[in-house]
């Protein structure tokens, strides 16, 4: 069927041809042809008749392509396509190149199939020599909490072995010293995490030597006595220097300014003219450096000169009278009025007034309240206050509750002694009487002693609650509390451990991993359990129940895909490939397609020579094929010829005659 299409379609393209282009004459029709072949590009290679100019273009053919070598066309000789995805039969070859994963705590090495054709390694593998018991694989190191700088990791194929090392950091993050930071070095581990820090390197402290001239660094103007002053600056971190007493922080810069006669100060070393009590002062005016000028200005008035002084007359109880003179110089007429020292009058205390202003003593628990008695002369109303003069004071009123004010810790004074939770508690003992309080109705009567020690506590009780949880249960073990104190505390930070059991176990959460069925090539395994439940830690149990069981791969079931046909003289051949029956992977390499014979006849007989065949090869008057028509449709079938050749059209006639 595929045969009669391609001569329908050289004929479809021929027709076209033949009405698209002028015919031509001089083809080689009869020309035999002797070829010369040109690898172009891509597998295809150029022809070309060295009698004639029959020429083309075709792919090139023939050949078996391998795993190390390309296939080489029959035709133009050149390698073309390419190479073979099929190995060739393999070898075992233990060498470091063919390794595929070294040994480890669970499972031998395993290693390539080396093909003998072009010596690399297959897909296939192998395993080879024994366990390696030293061969763990540490995925993750975890810092080991209770020794700090170092870390742990557990082989994640046995979930036995454990590997501790030192923390380490390959770069470490070095900070240097400023002038007032000291310098470190931050590490952290390139394992676990795990973080710290160097020694630290003293701070390198400022070096003020550099000179910058502005208002922010001026320490002191310039006066008419002193030059300019500035802060030095630090040369490594611009911090400006602020310590007087370091003279050293400090410079004189710049010239001193002149003086300035601005300053008005009444001091007798600028006095021009003495004031009196009629006149003002007259002084020369100063700069601030206290040096005179010549400018004046004007002070305050002088004193009086007062004469002999007269008693006035009108001392009051408690306080001196007055006494008065004149002014003795010429045109003043002030005058000055002084005390008149020891001249004040005796107090009368008679007047007996009780109320809060008159009070000297408020009454107590045994004794009235007493009051001071109040000057009988008329204006003056002081009290009395020389509490050594009896007749100073009177007694007056009732006695007053007891004061609860005085604090005494002893047996006596004990309310509540103290516990774990509560400090000792004592009542309060009159401070005027010494009688003890007792009623515990009013707060005021007792008071907590604040320097008393709580008693130690007694864990003793057994309560399963969160808040005395110690270790929470697991897989295996029961949870762990601590014992706890009648008053609510906590054994958890008693110097004996105070714990107990409680509950069950939680036993396993089983997670089942289904098992692979083994492939032609690639290994199975059987179905495991293993624990899922979670831990304190955030990871889980992880508890093998079942092992997993390797099952080895199966290896390929060969059938024939493709059945082996030998080319006869005018029927293509293929050659036998082999296919896995679970897989289809090819297990040889692809059937190739080989070309027809064609017929031969070395004697002449005009009959096939080749066994079995024996077909009549002269040319058949009645055979209809294109190839034996004259005239016109001699013309059409040169080009059909040129395009069957093109397309790879069966080369024979039906009647035995070979087209091309």
């Amino acid at each position: 069927m595929k045969s009669n299409f391609k001569k329908v379609m050289s004929i479809v393209l021929t027709v076209l041809m033949v009405m698209t282009v002028v015919p031509f004459t001089g083809l080689a029709a009869d020309c035999e042809h002797e070829y010369t072949y040109a690898y172009d590009s891509d597998g295809y290679h150029t022809y070309r008749c060295t009698k004639c100019t029959d020429r083309g273009f075709e792919k090139c053919s023939g050949g078996t392509a391998t795993c190390k070598d390309k296939a080489v066309c029959e035709k133009c000789e050149t390698a073309y396509g390419e190479l073979s995805t099929v190995h060739g039969e393999t070898k075992i070859d233990t060498k470091e190149e063919n390794l595929k994963s070294a040994a480890t705590c669970q499972s031998p090495a395993i290693y390539f199939y080396v093909c003998k054709v072009c010596g690399g390694n297959t897909e296939d593998t192998f395993e080879f020599g024994d366990v390696d018991p030293d061969g763990h694989v540490y995925d993750k190191a975890t810092k080991n909490e209770d020794l700090p700088g170092t870390h742990s990791a557990v082989c994640s194929l046995c979930q036995n072995d454990v590997k501790s090392a030192n923390c380490f950091d390959e770069e470490p993050n070095v900070i240097a010293p400023t002038c007032t930071t000291p310098g470190k070095t931050e590490n952290e581990c390139n394992a676990c995490g795990y973080k710290w820090d160097s020694e630290p390197t003293d701070a390198l402290g400022h070096s003020f030597t550099e000179q910058i001239k502005d208002e922010a660094h001026l320490k002191s103007a310039a006066t008419c006595t002193a030059k300019a002053t500035y802060w030095y600056d630090c040369a490594a971190c611009d911090v400006m220097a602020t310590e007087e007493t370091a003279a050293d922080k400090y410079y004189e810069d710049g010239e001193m300014l002149p003086h300035v006669y601005d300053k008005e100060v009444a001091e007798e070393k600028y006095i021009v003219t003495a004031a009196t009590c009629q006149q003002n002062a007259v002084y020369y005016t100063s700069c601030v450096c206290g040096k005179a000028g010549t400018d004046v200005f004007t002070g305050a008035k002088g004193t009086h000169t007062w004469g002999t002084y007269v008693y006035n007359n009108d001392a009051k109880c408690g306080v001196d009278g007055t006494k008065t003179a004149s002014c003795t110089i010429s045109g003043c007429d002030k005058k000055d009025t002084i005390t008149a020292e020891g001249t004040a009058l005796e107090h009368i205390f008679t007047e007996e007034i009780a109320d809060e202003t008159h009070l000297k003593d408020a009454a107590t628990c045994t004794k009235k309240a007493t009051y001071w008695k109040e000057c009988s002369r008329e204006g003056c109303a002081v009290l009395a206050s020389d509490e050594t003069v009896a007749a100073n004071y009177f007694e007056s009123g009732e006695l007053a509750a007891h004061s609860f004010t005085e604090q005494i810790k002893d047996d006596a004074h004990l309310k509540a002694a103290a516990t774990c939770a509560t400090k000792a508690v004592y009542w309060y003992d009159c401070a005027s009487c010494d009688a003890i309080a007792s009623d515990d109705k009013v707060e005021s009567n007792y008071y907590t002693d604040e320097e008393s020690e709580l008693l130690p506590h007694k864990y003793e009780l057994q309560t399963v609650k969160e808040e005395y949880l110690a270790v929470a249960a697991t897989c295996s073990t029961k949870a762990i509390y601590y014992k706890s104190c009648a008053c609510g505390a906590s054994g958890k930070d008693s110097e004996v451990e105070v714990v107990f059991e409680s509950g069950e176990a939680l036993g396993h959460i089983v997670e089942t991993i289904p098992g692979k069925d083994p492939t032609c090539t690639e290994d199975g395994y059987t179905e495991s359990r293993v624990c899922k439940r979670p831990t304190a830690d955030g990871k889980t149990c992880g508890a093998v129940l079942k092992a997993q069981v390797k099952r080895p791969a199966t290896g390929h079931k060969e059938y024939v895909s493709v059945e082996k046909v030998e080319a006869t003289c005018v029927k293509v051949g293929h050659s036998e490939e082999k296919k896995c029956a679970v897989c289809e992977q090819l297990l040889t390499l692809p059937s190739i397609t080989s070309p027809a014979l064609g017929h031969t006849d070395a004697d002449g007989d005009e009959l096939c020579d080749r066994a079995g065949c024996g077909t009549i090869i002269s040319v058949d008057d009645t055979c209809s094929c294109l190839c034996h028509q004259t005239g016109f449709m001699k013309v059409v079938y040169i080009l059909v010829r040129l395009i069957w050749k093109l397309i790879g059209a069966n080369p024979y006639c039906d009647c035995g005659v070979e087209h091309y």
